[in-house]
């Protein structure tokens, strides 16, 4: 859990002024629900050193927090995959991680049996973005993180082959 805890300090102490919105704080209380059944933590380790990591929570009606702020949701909680805290140390950016993270947690959803994945990533975070979009998530909307009052898209991908989500053109009418 320290390693876990120490991680996520390293990636805010490296963000800019200007990225202080793409990674909310988390607590090691935070980190311990998600290990006792709240979801999965996933990780990337090198050389003994977690480099990189990525959060899926799995809501349900006994567990529903989903940390969508105001996301509607596309799906039953036992549905949805979400997938979030993506976060990758500045030394190993720009090397395709976030991208397998992101497979990784879009698999095991699958293997829990989960219908459709959903993230959010702060509007001004091109990396994220452009690689969820890459992974086959939609825009499906914008919203207000609560925890920092950034501003947020929120994606949506169907996990299940045969189910296809309408996105938005930003600036312009639902496509």
């Amino acid at each position: 859990m320290d390693d876990i805890c120490e991680f996520h300090e390293k990636i805010h102490d490296a963000l800019k002024p200007e990225e202080s919105t793409f990674i909310s704080r988390k607590s090691r209380e935070d980190f311990e629900d998600y290990l006792n059944g709240k979801g999965v933590l996933l990780g990337v380790v090198c050389h003994g050193q977690l480099i990189a990591m990525g959060n899926l929570l799995l809501p349900t009606p006994q567990n529903p927090e989903t940390n969508t702020a105001d996301m509607t949701l596309p799906a039953p909680l036992q549905d949805i995959g979400v997938l979030h805290s993506d976060s990758v140390l500045p030394a190993f950016r720009g090397q395709g991680l976030h991208d397998k993270l992101i497979e990784a947690r879009i698999a095991v959803a699958r293997e829990f049996g989960r219908k459709m994945g959903i993230a959010l990533a702060d509007t001004k975070n091109m990396a994220t973005i452009k690689n969820f979009l890459q992974a086959g998530f939609a825009i499906t909307g914008i919203g207000t993180d609560p925890d920092d009052g950034g501003k947020i898209f929120h994606l949506q991908k169907p996990l299940r082959k045969d189910l296809k989500i309408l996105g938005i053109k930003l600036g312009s009418r639902p496509i």
